[in-house]
């Protein structure tokens, strides 16, 4: 499969003349051809998922500059299945994804997907809130808080929130990040595919286990060939 998105060619009095889409609507195939939109969308989510990984290319783990959609969903996606290509369309919320953003994210992750977070945890929060540049007092009870959400995007909105209180901005590319692979899990919940909670559960690894992310990259790449070959 092939995953593109559309050209634009003109900008008139502020409307964008672009190219048409080829296909159909991914929510249209979802309805019409329910295996098909299973099968498109496991590829779209693979590849969106390589991004957030830092990957120019799916099956290549080198790292670089990169963008984390945050608005991504099948609203957006355009499924061509004579051409075997996927157009996603929409890129007005993404922000540059960088090595330092996605370690980040992957720290932040770390600690909001704990069942049980130690003295330790609170703690690494506590560092975090300096590091990004934290001068007033954070509570050992808001920190406490954070974790007593039951789901890990709870705990990352009750995060941003204390730490803005306190005059502390996320950076805009961990947020993107953040909701991005949020958007992965729900996708991979509505298709059916339990690997994709597990390939970022890998990257979250690598980044605790300080393995460069070409390192982590590969082990998840080598997964995924591994899956192809399953389902052949």
């Amino acid at each position: 499969w092939k995953i593109r998105t559309i050209d634009f060619y003109n900008v008139k009095n502020g409307v964008i003349e672009m190219e048409m889409a080829p296909g159909m609507p991914a929510t249209k195939a979802l309805k019409n051809d329910p295996s098909l939109y299973n099968h498109a969308m496991r590829v779209l989510g693979d590849f969106e998922l390589s991004v957030l990984r830092g990957q120019a290319e799916v099956d290549r783990p080198h790292t670089s500059l990169t963008l984390a959609n945050p608005d991504f969903h099948d609203g957006q996606v355009f499924i061509d299945k004579a051409n075997k290509s996927i157009t996603i369309l929409d890129f007005g919320q993404a922000t540059e994804l960088s090595r330092d953003d996605r370690r980040l994210t992957l720290d932040i992750l770390a600690l909001i997907f704990k069942k049980k977070p130690s003295d330790a945890d609170y703690k690494e929060v506590l560092n975090m809130y300096e590091k990004l540049g934290g001068k007033e007092k954070l509570p050992m009870g808001e920190i406490k808080d954070i974790f007593a959400q039951p789901e890990h995007m709870d705990r990352f909105i009750h995060m941003v929130s204390y730490f803005s209180i306190k005059g502390v901005k996320m950076p805009p590319s961990t947020v993107n990040m953040m909701l991005a692979l949020d958007r992965q899990l729900n996708l991979a919940e509505k298709i059916g595919d339990k690997t994709a909670y597990y390939k970022i559960k890998a990257q979250v690894a690598g980044e605790v286990l300080h393995i460069p992310e070409a390192g982590s990259n590969w082990v998840i790449i080598n997964g995924m060939r591994v899956e192809r070959l399953r389902d052949k």
